[in-house]
């Protein structure tokens, strides 16, 4: 089974997180971190690819760079070329199997294209949403698992002294 890709215009996301954005506004850097870390996390409960594409269309960089943290691959555009044509081009490079890739962002134009080629789309809004609710999803089963499997006195004696602990406890 091939793996399901997400690939996200980073930049989209940070503007439609209202927590990432104030974080961005005041240290550019930082907010890509955290959207990254947060990706991340994703990640780490979906067991999906993340690519993450930050466009560097107003910069002076020659060279696309692509490096990965965590378990999320980070993709920044070279001079003149924006998330857009990279996702653009991504979804159009010839994969055959696009039903397993999902583009996150907030572009009519790539959105239409995306899901022209196959591809899902999901806007920023609904993908907050939906790694919200992976989140507690998971947070829940996690907690549920550890109270199941919690260490107590009860699960630590034999049954012949748990009835005489009851009998006690009842008198």
């Amino acid at each position: 089974m091939e793996d399901e890709v997400l690939i996200v215009d980073g930049y989209n996301l940070i503007h439609k997180h209202n927590k990432i954005k104030n974080i961005y506004k005041d240290n550019c850097e930082y907010g890509r971190y955290k959207l990254v870390e947060l990706l991340s996390d994703y990640a780490g409960y979906s067991k999906k690819v993340i690519i993450v594409v930050f466009d560097a269309y107003r910069t002076s960089r020659e060279n696309r760079t692509m490096k990965t943290f965590s378990n999320v691959n980070v993709v920044f555009t070279k001079k003149d070329e924006t998330a857009d044509s990279y996702i653009e081009r991504f979804v159009s490079s010839g994969i055959e199997n696009t039903s397993n890739i999902t583009v996150v962002t907030d572009d009519n134009l790539i959105s239409v294209l995306a899901t022209g080629r196959g591809c899902h789309h999901l806007s920023a809004n609904m993908f907050i949403q939906n790694m919200k609710m992976t989140a507690n999803k998971n947070k829940s089963i996690i907690r549920n698992d550890d109270f199941k499997n919690r260490n107590t006195l009860e699960s630590c004696i034999d049954e012949a002294t748990r009835k005489i602990l009851e009998q006690s406890r009842r008198n």
